[in-house]
């Protein structure tokens, strides 16, 4: 049985960074089971952006309360499997290499 995880992108005005770091995301060798971006009170296009990825990334929005909420919601929202986090969108972009996060067996 293969491991499923959920990532949780935190984002805050991503609007410059959040496609290649979902992209980055689905591009992995392993793939996420589902990829959650949480708009933490963004003022740019960051919404826009993750919700034009349709149904492969599921879009929570709220108010701005900073990325370790922003994180923690996702992480509630996230169903019952193993979850990575990418810190900032930026990271991701950025070509940091392999998504690192833990991962847990259903």
């Amino acid at each position: 049985m293969s491991p499923r995880f959920s990532v949780i992108i935190p984002a805050f005005n991503a609007a410059a960074t959040l496609s290649r770091a979902i992209e980055s995301v689905q591009a992995q060798s392993w793939p996420a089971h589902e990829i959650i971006v949480v708009d933490d009170g963004s003022t740019d296009a960051t919404a826009d952006i993750a919700a034009g990825f349709g149904d492969a990334v599921r879009l929570l929005r709220q108010q701005n309360c900073g990325v370790s909420m922003a994180r923690n919601a996702g992480g509630a929202a996230a169903g019952p499997v193993g979850r990575g986090s990418i810190a900032r969108a930026a990271a991701a972009a950025s070509g940091a290499g392999r998504i690192a996060g833990e991962v847990w067996e259903e």
